[in-house]
């Protein structure tokens, strides 16, 4: 009988089988060995998973803000020709209740305070999943930070 099958067997029965003399105990794998090596691998990953989790969330949150941040820097530098390149229509709306003087820049801070707390609120929200649920958090941190990805694309070449 192979050692797979006195694992099934229970001491009492591997005693009263004639051929349990010529196996010694230590050449069956033990169950409860099994069981705390899987504990022992699974206590490392806990440990190890909190570092790599919030290494993910960091590459996030870095990703989303940078994105954010040269997305605000265009908008500053590019203030004249915003109203005709914007295409989100609530953009377009909150740069029209802004006052524009005669001959001076487009005041353009209830656009770029919308965009700040936007930036903010996604960022906050991430944070929260990651921290609460990891899994989901993981799959929305990277959905979010692929699409600023294609942002950042869109906005430096003109075409996705």
């Amino acid at each position: 009988m192979s050692a797979i099958g006195y694992e099934m067997l229970g001491d009492r029965e591997m005693a009263t089988r004639g051929d349990v003399s010529t196996t010694k105990r230590s050449d069956i794998p033990s169950i409860e060995w099994e069981k705390r090596y899987r504990r022992s691998l699974s206590s490392r990953m806990r440990r190890v998973f909190p570092v790599i989790s919030m290494l993910g969330l960091s590459v996030y949150l870095i990703t989303i803000s940078a994105v954010s941040i040269y997305d605000m820097a265009l908008t500053i530098k590019y203030p004249f020709s915003l109203k005709e390149l914007e295409l989100n229509p609530v953009g377009r709306w909150m740069m029209s209740l802004d006052q524009i003087p005669c001959g001076g820049l487009p005041d353009l801070s209830y656009f770029l305070l919308a965009k700040f707390l936007g930036t903010w609120i996604v960022m906050s929200v991430l944070f929260w999943l990651v921290v609460r649920r990891a899994r989901i958090g993981h799959l929305v941190g990277l959905g979010v930070a692929a699409c600023q990805l294609i942002l950042a694309f869109y906005l430096h070449y003109g075409e996705i």
